[in-house]
């Protein structure tokens, strides 16, 4: 009997993995929004402004602040749009805007928030003030985005103040935080103190490769509030990071939100309206950088795609169970932001190092690439950790099944 050639046997075994793909991996219900999978595996100023280091504090001291929680995933392929959609707006410094990228398969505290407060349906889907106003969906334009924000930032909030401040302790790895909150209305106030520590550049990447901005890593107070007309009270807390190591203090952001504790029935899929949830409104927010030092460097892959069977480098179709496949001599390839001048990368397999690349110039989405050779077969980890001239570093990993017959 003739024995099968490895391109034959490379041949066959595609062939299996792309007809269990087709049988068992669940397709997407719409055209622009992808469903969130309960079971899916485990980021001193006054209320009525904040400064996001673009100078613009005159420009928006006639607006009210807008929080925005965007619901994602690392594997929703619609995402990436509505996420640089808000991010623009945020760096344009026109409206006092916050945004809160909300990891759902990254991040335990952030799909609770999703799927406990706002019953959410599928990704991308922004909450707006707590759920005020909800985009479902990437089917919008940046103008339609912003003419939402716009309405939100004129409208009225009740006068409280609100300041926040952040110390980090070398020692301890403890973040302090201290909040006060003055009720200058005429009645009581009651609502709810939450405290968002997010990171401004993410240690997860979204489905192009590109790091998520502002991913939320846990809260430093949560808290329920009732405060009397005229009354001022101080909320603090010390919030450990070492289950979240690294951390990189100049690299973290908190937004003091106050919540209304009354409740307005919204839905997190309009127009449809089939999943309701109570919305909160935001009442007073504000931001602080933790600290003002130099942002590491973002890494991440674009290629090969997670979730997918990957192909000579090329995404075929989402793989059974959600593994990531690499089939054929592939190229490695990740995108790269620093706000430096010079980098270096490293590129592991199994914690065992490749290659390294040196570079200088600007880094603003530069994508480097690295040859994944075989033989190489099974489960392996890959790893690409950056440097920049400062000293700071991140890095990605990515879990991959090969089947990589050819060096």
């Amino acid at each position: 009997m003739r024995k099968l050639s490895n391109r034959e046997k490379t041949a066959i075994f595609i062939a299996i993995i792309l007809l269990l793909s087709i049988v068992f991996f669940p397709r997407y219900t719409s055209e622009n929004v992808t469903p969130y999978q309960p079971e899916a595996p485990s980021s001193d100023s006054s209320s009525n402004e904040t400064d996001n280091g673009n100078n613009t504090r005159e420009e928006t001291e006639t607006y009210s602040p807008v929080f925005c929680e965007f619901a994602t995933g690392t594997t929703c392929k619609y995402c990436p749009k509505i996420g640089s959609i808000l991010y623009n707006i945020y760096d344009e410094g026109k409206y006092p805007v916050s945004v809160v990228s909300l990891v759902y398969d990254r991040n335990s505290k952030a799909k609770k928030r999703l799927t406990d407060d706002y019953n959410v349906l599928g990704f991308p889907t922004v909450f707006l003030n707590g759920g005020e106003k909800v985009i479902y969906g990437s089917d919008y334009s940046k103008s339609q985005v912003e003419s939402i924000i716009a309405s939100l930032a004129k409208q009225r909030k009740p006068d409280l103040g609100l300041t926040l401040s952040m110390s980090w302790d070398e020692n301890t790895s403890l973040l302090h935080t201290e909040v006060s909150v003055t009720n200058n209305e005429s009645k009581v106030y009651d609502g709810i103190l939450r405290v968002y520590l997010v990171e401004a550049n993410s240690r997860w990447y979204d489905y192009d490769g590109k790091p998520y901005r502002f991913a939320f890593l846990d809260y430093t107070l949560d808290t329920p509030l009732s405060i009397k007309s005229g009354e001022n009270k101080n909320f603090s807390s010390d919030w450990n990071a070492s289950k979240y190591k690294p951390v990189d203090k100049d690299n973290l952001v908190a937004t003091a939100v106050v919540f209304s504790q009354s409740l307005t029935k919204m839905y997190a899929d309009p127009p449809q309206d089939t999943h309701d949830f109570s919305a909160h409104q935001v009442d007073a927010m504000v931001m602080q950088r933790v600290g003002e030092g130099n942002l590491p460097p973002q890494v991440g892959f674009s290629s090969p795609k997670k979730g997918k069977v990957n192909l000579h480098s090329k995404p075929l179709i989402w793989s059974l169970l959600g593994n990531t496949w690499v089939i054929g001599k592939t190229d490695v390839s990740v995108l790269v932001n620093d706000d430096g001048d010079s980098i270096k990368l490293e590129f592991y397999v199994d914690n065992s190092l490749k290659q390294t690349v040196q570079d200088t110039g600007k880094m603003e989405n530069k994508e480097y690439t690295f040859a994944l050779h075989g033989p190489l077969f099974g489960k392996h980890t890959l790893k690409v950790k950056a440097l920049d001239n400062e000293g700071k570093t991140s890095e990605t990993r990515m879990a991959v099944k090969t089947f990589i017959l050819l060096p």
